[in-house]
């Protein structure tokens, strides 16, 4: 077909849409590269030629190509025929386009090559004025997931970290407008990609790298039309001010912003350091290209970045919190413990999303969560360190973080055979001190120790303040204080996932809309041993039925008859109002708890009973502290299955269950089986 094609010689007179349409058949497929168009102007009838043999260059630019191909031969006037004159000429030039990576020597070169094409390709079918700019993004889009491919190569080779410095400022940029582009839009999943996750990740890593490297943001991220509010700073720290500004977007949009501006100046009291200056620079690049791709209610909004308002600075912009951090919020909604459940449910839900995508916080406190309008608790600082710093915080001298919500682990890591490193893990022990912070009003675990040395020795000897009353006096309900101890453990392996964590205290405040917790006024003693009471704990390895089996069984026929307890659990609430009726999580017969391993006899309600009643003659728990199951189901010879009204107070058994537990029944274990 190819020969015979190329000595026909064919006239079609008509519009050049006709053309296209009937080269664009599958079955014309070919014929499009054979064929020349003309169009008459007052000069004369100029030729034009679409043929663009352009090599592998195809391959990654297919869509976008054909795309410029159709437009040219719908194109009226001579813009067709110039433009297919540049393609050609720029395809067959050996030192530009498909062949640019000769002239660099690095892993990005081929990357650049295919970048240089893509903005060209762009540009041309913009001049065309055939498709419309949003047609001209999806297109591009579609060719995103081959060119990622190059990246993925790139991210192979152990060297693309050292050679970023061999980039030139341009080059480093079009290659983060690039991974900006990916990371935002995403692209087609008809080129998926292995170990998706893994990728996104690195692509965010490589992007910081080369921010830091070329001092520049991507271009997405620099906003115009930002304006000041306030002349001096609403809020001043060590590591940076904050103002006050109106931000205008291209629709003509109006927000108030926050504007973050890092301090590097030097001044007769206060220098700092080449190095210092560097490693705050690297910081606020980290941080601001962090923030950049997070999106949740209960994360403070990013806008991008200023570089016009402050000459000679940048400063991240961000949704204006009128409200302020959520201790200045404190202050005005005293006692502030009937605000605490809803805001710490809020603040577990940032912190699954954050842990959800790879992201540590590392400086969670309560400083650095932040109340929006509607009176929603959302997460800020994304750095490893907070760069604003409020009167009441104690300032550290040892790698960087705030004590008083520093997980022991990171305090001595060599005593836990572990690098030092944040994890989520030792974001869930700060967790656990936001929630001791919040419920005091404003006062963190051994805010009465200094120096921070106190607060350290305390820490990693495994010592943790009591439970806490508010500010009137009222004792911190036990469900969410047995939350807290299982989130700062000693053992970072031992603490709550946060997954588990949201899902819990998500259950508390809904149960808390529809009847106040009654804390109990005796304290709960945590003498118990603290290395079970993860709600992961297995059965023990004696018992002769494995897990698979045990779990076999809890989870075969929901619907048999469960033996109804002697002692049921407190009346429900009165009818909801309206307005919340369905937004409450439904009871699953999933919310359960597997008890054992014990030999059960014939009655397996009356010697649960037993044991229980045993708890609370020793005085080791208090009668109305602890919940209890509505019904028991024997389905093992060894376990049984307690089932409870919500997640909560299946939780709260199980933590009461692993702190107080007493011979002979030290190693019987009560496991939570949530339905998040």
């Amino acid at each position: 077909m190819k020969e015979s094609l190329q000595h026909l010689k064919v006239i079609a007179v008509g519009k050049s849409d006709t053309l296209h349409q009937i080269c664009t058949r599958k079955k014309h497929s070919k014929v499009h590269q054979y064929t020349r168009t003309m169009f008459l102007s007052d000069e004369g009838t100029v030729q034009l030629d679409s043929s663009l043999r352009i090599g592998d260059v195809l391959e990654l630019h297919s869509n976008s190509l054909d795309a410029l191909h159709r437009s040219i031969h719908s194109a009226s006037g001579p813009e067709g025929y110039i433009i297919s004159e540049e393609a050609r000429s720029y395809f067959n030039d050996p030192f530009t386009g498909s062949n640019q990576d000769l002239l660099i020597s690095n892993v990005f070169s081929k990357l650049l090559g295919r970048l240089e094409t893509r903005k060209r390709i762009e540009n041309w079918l913009r001049q065309l004025h055939v498709l419309r700019y949003s047609r001209i993004r999806r297109v591009l889009r579609d060719d995103d997931a081959q060119v990622a491919q190059e990246l993925v190569a790139v991210f192979a080779s152990n060297s693309y970290k050292t050679d970023i410095s061999s980039l030139t400022n341009e080059q480093a940029i079009q290659i983060m407008n690039l991974i900006d582009t990916i990371l935002i839009q995403g692209f087609s999943t008809n080129f998926p990609i292995e170990n998706y996750d893994t990728f996104i990740h690195t692509a965010q890593q490589c992007l910081i790298r080369l921010s830091e490297a070329s001092g520049h943001f991507p271009d997405a991220l620099v906003l115009q039309n930002v304006e000041l509010v306030t002349s001096t700073p609403v809020t001043e720290g060590g590591f940076a001010d904050v103002y006050r500004g109106r931000h205008t977007n291209y629709k003509g949009h109006t927000a108030e912003v926050a504007l973050k501006v890092l301090k590097l100046r030097t001044t007769s009291y206060f220098s700092l350091t080449t190095e210092e200056i560097q490693g705050r620079e690297k910081k606020f690049y980290k941080e601001a290209l962090t923030w950049q791709y997070l999106d949740h209610e209960n994360i403070t909004v990013f806008y991008g970045i200023d570089r016009n308002t402050f000459p000679g600075k940048q400063a991240m912009v961000s949704q204006w919190m009128r409200h302020g951090t959520i201790l200045d919020y404190m202050k005005k909604n005293s006692p502030f413990s009937q605000h605490a459940i809803s805001c710490l449910s809020d603040i577990a839900a940032g912190l699954e999303y954050l842990h959800s995508h790879n992201v540590v916080h590392g400086d969670l406190c309560g400083r650095n969560i932040l109340i929006d309008k509607r009176g929603r608790a959302c997460l800020t600082d994304f750095g490893l360190t907070s760069f604003i710093e409020s009167d009441t915080a104690l300032k550290s001298t040892r790698r960087d973080g705030s004590p008083n919500w520093t997980a022991p682990e990171l305090f001595e890591p060599e005593q836990f055979n572990l690098p030092f490193q944040r994890t989520a893990a030792s974001d869930v022990y700060a967790y656990a001190c936001v929630c001791y912070e919040i419920w005091t009003g404003g006062s963190p675990p051994f805010h009465n120790l200094w120096p921070e040395t106190a607060v350290m020795l305390k820490v990693i000897a495994g010592a943790r303040p009591g439970q806490p009353n508010d500010i009137l006096g009222e004792l911190m309900p036990n469900e969410l204080w047995n939350i807290i101890q299982l989130c700062w453990t000693m053992q970072p392996q031992e603490r709550l996932d946060s997954k588990v964590l949201s899902a819990t205290i998500k259950d508390l405040h809904r149960q808390n809309l529809t009847a106040d917790l009654i804390p109990s006024r005796a304290s709960s003693s945590a003498s118990g041993s603290m290395n079970d009471l993860n709600g992961d704990v297995q059965p023990n390895s004696d018992s002769s039925s494995s897990e698979s089996e045990i779990n076999s069984d809890l989870e075969a026929d929901a619907e048999s008859e469960s033996i109804p307890m002697i002692r049921q659990s407190p009346a429900p609430p009165p009818p909801l109002p309206r307005r919340l009726k369905g937004k409450l999580r439904q009871v699953s017969i999933r919310d359960y708890v597997t008890f054992g391993p014990i030999k059960w006899g014939a009655d397996p309600e009356g010697e649960f009973l037993a044991i229980i009643e045993e708890m609370y003659r020793n005085d080791s728990v208090k009668r109305g502290a602890m919940d209890e199951p509505d019904s028991l189901k024997k389905n093992n010879p060894k376990y049984v299955k307690l089932v409870f009204g919500s997640l909560a107070q299946a939780n709260n058994f199980a933590m009461t269950w692993a702190v107080h537990r007493y011979q002979p029944y030290k190693r019987v274990k009560a496991t939570l089986y949530p339905a998040v």
